[in-house]
């Protein structure tokens, strides 16, 4: 499965590449100069990032609430974080990045009937964001390269002890008037949950249909080929909406569970708020 998957990515790759973000700024007939095509291009909700941008010294906050349960054989746990991404566009074409879960609340009920929370500071991450190739106009197509590293960071529970990151191709195709795919392939080198490195392949594809350029329904999925240092491949399917406010505040919503793998949410919510500063 993991083989077939990787095979469909690298396919849809290959002949281009959408983001939820990135159908709504091609309305039927629209050009690259219309003022539907200046709307805010989030990297928020979806799992997939997406490929393009910012401008020069543009600068993009993405923050949002998550909650997610966990359940497993040693019990249940249910986390509470706010997902947090700043972007800064350097040029035209690449992007700083810095990411991180931040405070992060985790409440657990073991199997034996005790119970305990812990809060603390989640790992942050340093990266960045290229544009490789951008096609402009109709059926867009564009290819990004994003890298990101996190040094020995955090705290309580959540602090990790080695330096870890992962990189990604993601892609985006307005393929239709009002569909787009975004597919993202990558590698990645994590910590586990006992304290030891492993590497992993990544992969997440986002169908977005968009009735509007402001209205963004979509539907997605992540695929991580191990999800713990002892762990198996898992799979997380998820669905939700954004809304653009204006040009510059986008507001989203998503829910999704865990398909398969012992670390993937089951379920989780989110809702979040995305603004730009030009």
């Amino acid at each position: 499965m993991r083989r077939s998957l990787f095979i469909i990515l690298a396919s849809v790759l290959t002949v281009a590449g959408a983001r939820p973000s990135a159908a709504r700024a091609q309305s039927a007939g629209a050009t690259q100069d219309s003022s539907s095509d200046d709307l805010i291009n989030a990297d928020r909700p979806g799992i997939a990032d997406g490929s393009r941008t910012l401008e020069a010294r543009q600068a993009q906050l993405e923050i949002g609430v998550q909650h997610e349960r966990h359940v497993d054989a040693d019990g249940r746990s249910r986390l509470l974080f706010a997902p947090t991404l700043l972007r800064y566009g350097i040029t035209g074409r690449l992007e700083a990045r810095v990411e991180s879960n931040t405070l992060t609340h985790e409440h657990v009920s073991a199997a034996d009937g005790s119970t305990g929370s812990t809060t603390g500071a989640s790992p942050v991450l340093l990266g960045g964001k290229v544009l490789l190739y951008d096609s402009h106009g109709d059926q867009r197509r564009s290819l990004g390269a994003l890298v990101r590293v996190a040094p020995p960071s955090g705290s309580s529970d959540f602090k990790t002890s080695h330096t870890t990151g992962d990189v990604r191709i993601a892609g985006d195709w307005d393929f239709a008037p009002r569909l787009s795919l975004n597919p993202n392939v990558g590698a990645a080198h994590y910590e586990g949950s006992d304290g030891r490195t492993y590497d992993a392949a990544l992969g997440a594809l986002t169908l977005t249909y968009s009735p509007s350029d402001r209205v963004l329904p979509f539907v997605d999925a992540g695929y991580q080929s191990r999800d713990d240092s002892d762990g198996t491949w898992s799979l997380i399917v998820d669905a939700g909406m954004g809304w653009i406010i204006g040009r510059d505040v986008q507001l989203d919503v998503s829910a999704g569970s865990g398909a398969h793998g012992s670390s993937p949410p089951k379920p989780f919510v989110a809702v979040g708020i995305s603004v730009r500063a030009r």
